[in-house]
């Protein structure tokens, strides 16, 4: 499995999935795993971060500022259409690391 997703065990965190921001991209109940040393949001793709209460939410991320620019801003995005997305300046997010994978349940 560690093979498929080009990873050592010590670089890949799981985490399970909780509500339905994701949907239908990734399911509550599901298992995911992120690769850790891929902490920038390069390529545009599904991340897990730390949320404002210290918890890890999964999101879209999506760079919306040019290449260049002083301030690198990002799009926290839900796959879900009734969650709303945020826009946050990249010093902003801790980025835990990028999706690999994941077990549905």
């Amino acid at each position: 499995f560690l093979g498929r997703m080009h990873a050592r065990a010590a670089n890949i965190a799981a985490f399970p999935v909780q509500g339905d921001s994701m949907e239908p991209t990734l399911n509550d109940g599901d298992v995911i795993f992120v690769a850790t040393r891929h902490r920038h949001p390069s390529p545009d793709g599904i991340y897990a971060l730390a949320d404002e209460f210290g918890g890890v939410i999964v999101k879209r991320l999506e760079v919306t500022s040019r290449p260049g620019d002083e301030i690198v801003n990002v799009s926290i995005i839900s796959d879900n259409p009734r969650h709303r997305t945020r826009d946050l300046t990249l010093p902003e997010i801790y980025i835990i690391g990028r999706y690999v994978g994941r077990f549905t349940a």
